[in-house]
């Protein structure tokens, strides 16, 4: 499991509008590399502390995309601390998004 399982435990955020994204520099590759590495890492950590995030993921991987962001929301609803963690070993990725013009970056 990687970054892609943990997108399916948090809400997305709200996606700027293109000219909002103009307004912004890009990012370079090597930014972009570092975020998603980070944020790899972090989920990867999370994945060995909290196992049941892992098993979540496995099992909500094949279901429709609005009902794996609900029962996401659901699950992060039951457990604030486990909401905080993904939080911030996502953070990384959503800083990136904040401050280029990158909206890729968060795959």
């Amino acid at each position: 499991m990687g970054v892609a399982a943990a997108g399916m435990l948090s809400a997305p955020l709200a996606q700027a509008s293109p000219s909002d994204r103009a307004d912004r520099p890009a990012c370079t590759a090597e930014q972009i590399d570092a975020a998603r590495a980070e944020t790899q890492a972090k989920m990867d950590a999370l994945f060995e502390t909290y196992p049941e995030l892992r098993d979540r993921a496995a099992e909500m991987k094949e279901l429709p995309k609005e009902e794996r962001k609900a029962q996401a929301e659901a699950n992060l609803a039951e457990n604030p601390e486990l909401a905080a963690a993904v939080k911030d070993a996502r953070s990384a990725k959503f800083e990136l998004r904040k401050e280029c013009s990158v909206r890729g970056a968060g795959k």
